[in-house]
């Protein structure tokens, strides 16, 4: 019985001599395509292929099926943490100043006086800085402290607060801009004026975080609309900024 290099021939359907090349010898033909006789039982070699052993070949790659499926798994669960993680972080983040704001700091040209004979925008018609309500020469001169930012605001004429205040205001008021470190002060956020009698009352101009005056009598909400008469001393509180206020003759 002969056979080639490239015939497909198992290993145990030979006899000793044929082991070295069995690897890639075929049992079902010989040399020329015949059906090999059957070989007698012998005890060096074992015949019969080894038709139990099929189930544990077919099963090994069941077994890595699994395996690969149980890796493959892996990736679709972690993105799922860092993605929870990564939004723990982020939404612990303070929120981002609007484009058009301005973060003022102590050093910087904090404070606008409108040029005489300013007339202002409309927008502050009917309010406690229009021409018509403020007092041109205060009897008194008050003044707003910040103990945390340091900033202190002298109320010598009317007052635009906020976190980056119009310059369009009358003759006889100015604009600050108010140290912000927490973020919560409007743009035009609030105002103080004196009236043609002397007294002053400040004004809320719809900020988002609102404009508290605390006295005595407790917390009021300063209301959009209807400015509240204000009398030292107490304190105001602009958003999160807390002031004192106080005459500044004392």
């Amino acid at each position: 019985m002969g056979w080639y290099a490239d015939d497909d021939v198992e290993a145990d359907m030979l006899v000793p001599e044929h082991k070295d090349a069995a690897a890639q010898q075929n049992p079902q033909q010989d040399a020329y395509g015949a059906q090999p006789v059957a070989a007698q039982p012998s005890s060096d070699v074992n015949m019969q292929p080894d038709m139990q052993a099929q189930p544990d070949m077919n099963a090994q790659p069941v077994a890595v099926a699994e395996s690969v499926e149980s890796v493959a798994a892996q990736p679709a669960a972690q993105p799922f943490h860092e993605e929870e993680h990564v939004n723990a972080t982020t939404s612990e983040q303070p929120a981002l100043i609007p484009d058009d704001s301005y973060n003022a700091h102590l050093g910087d040209d904090l404070e606008y006086t409108a040029e005489e004979g300013a007339e202002g925008s409309e927008e502050w018609d009917g309010t406690v800085l229009s021409t018509a309500f403020m007092k041109k020469e205060p009897r008194h001169v008050y003044r707003l402290v910040n103990e945390v930012t340091g900033q202190n605001i002298l109320v010598d004429m009317g007052v635009l607060m906020g976190r980056k205040p119009s310059q369009d205001i009358p003759q006889g008021a100015k604009s600050v801009r108010l140290v912000d470190p927490t973020r919560t002060v409007s743009r035009n956020h609030a105002a103080i004026s004196f009236d043609q009698d002397g007294s002053l009352w400040i004004e809320d101009y719809g900020s988002l975080n609102g404009t508290y005056v605390i006295d005595d009598e407790g917390e009021r909400q300063v209301v959009k609309g209807t400015p509240m008469r204000l009398t030292a001393p107490c304190k105001v509180r602009i958003g999160d900024q807390v002031f004192d206020f106080e005459d500044a003759a004392e």
